[in-house]
């Protein structure tokens, strides 16, 4: 839970669909289905920005195997569904191989029994199918004939003994269809011994061979014992839907977490049109400002000019002044200059004459 709470805080998108992932793997190996399922859940919605398809691809793999263990097997095939569409977007092969193979299971467990069988064979036909895939495809395709109306016995014997032969894993509801066939192909003492060792080992699988011996003793036209074991499968089952009922709360958290999810997703949305309105709004106010001082500054130099311009007329004017001034102070001073001149000829004419006159009279 530490790197958890550590990356949801400050890891990127795929760090923290990863660790709720692994988280999700914690609580289903410790068989917490419905917590693992929420903490799935988170891990898609942490991981919502993540381009990483296959990653994704296995999530909803491991929230189908939640569902399945929970007896929702609705949610289980929408599950695989999705994580087919992620594979599919991957191109990888051995991913999309594998969730086919999830996708017949869940098909079975819907009763699509010819679609679970059309997808088995052609999974079988795969000439470099992986191993593990195979022998597991080589197990429930022979479960699956076991399941039919009219299961074909060799068919199915013949499979679980190549699944053998592969080291294929058997769930306890395969060792009881395995100890079915075996009754069906005449060998009653095996089949015997199978559902005997399988009832010691676990207890609790006395549910899952009650549905298989009944079916042996219908066909033995022993109905009261079939009728008996139909019972002990019904309260078998009974355990199954209970625990069904309870996957609508998990199923209610699945849908509670996504609804938050798509609540953050809209408030996000919003506040980033929020905040492109705002910074709209203020680059318009920048603008109009900046408009405004461009023109406060254009009419200043408009104005600057103008009155250069008529500062300069003003200073022609006056240099223009100035030089008239001078040119009649100048023209004042001929004037003066030739005024002395003919007062002072005039002067000296009187001067002569006065002489004159006192020579004449003396």
């Amino acid at each position: 839970m530490d790197a958890v709470n550590y990356y949801s805080r400050h890891g990127s998108p795929d760090q923290k669909m990863q660790s709720y992932y692994y988280l999700g793997r914690i609580h289903g190996n410790a068989g917490r289905w419905s917590e693992s399922i929420i903490a799935l859940t988170n891990a898609l919605e942490a991981g919502e920005e993540s381009a990483d398809v296959k990653y994704k691809g296995r999530i909803y793999i491991a929230m189908a195997d939640a569902y399945n263990h929970n007896y929702n097997v609705v949610e289980e095939c929408r599950c695989v569904d999705r994580a087919l569409e992620y594979f599919n977007a991957s191109g990888d092969s051995l991913q999309i191989r594998a969730a086919l193979s999830c996708k017949a299971v869940s098909s079975m467990n819907l009763t699509r029994y010819e679609e679970a069988d059309s997808l088995f064979q052609y999974l079988l036909a795969i000439p470099d199918l992986r191993p593990s895939l195979k022998s597991k495809c080589l197990v429930k395709y022979a479960y699956l004939l076991s399941l039919t109306d009219n299961p074909d016995y060799d068919r199915s014997y013949k499979l679980f003994q190549d699944a053998i032969s592969r080291q294929a894993v058997f769930s306890a509801k395969d060792m009881a269809a395995y100890a079915y066939i075996h009754w069906c192909i005449g060998d009653t003492a095996g089949s015997e011994k199978m559902f005997r060792a399988l009832e010691q080992q676990d207890s609790s699988v006395v549910g899952i061979t009650a549905w298989w011996k009944r079916l042996i003793k219908e066909k033995q036209g022993q109905y009261r014992e079939a009728y008996d074991y139909l019972k002990e499968t019904v309260d078998y089952n009974s355990e199954g839907v209970n625990k069904a009922l309870q996957q609508s709360l998990s199923v209610a958290q699945r849908d509670y977490f996504s609804a938050v999810a798509e609540q953050r997703k809209a408030e996000a949305k919003s506040s980033r049109a929020i905040s492109v309105l705002v910074a709209a709004t203020l680059i318009s106010v920048l603008l109009l400002l900046l408009y405004i001082g461009m023109n406060v500054i254009r009419r200043g130099k408009e104005r600057n000019l103008q009155i250069i311009s008529d500062l300069e007329y003003v200073q022609g004017k006056l240099a223009a002044t100035r030089q008239s001034v001078q040119a009649r102070q100048e023209e004042i001073v001929s004037i003066q200059s030739k005024f002395r001149e003919v007062f002072q000829s005039h002067l000296q004419m009187l001067a002569r004459l006065y002489e004159d006159y006192k020579m004449n009279n003396s």
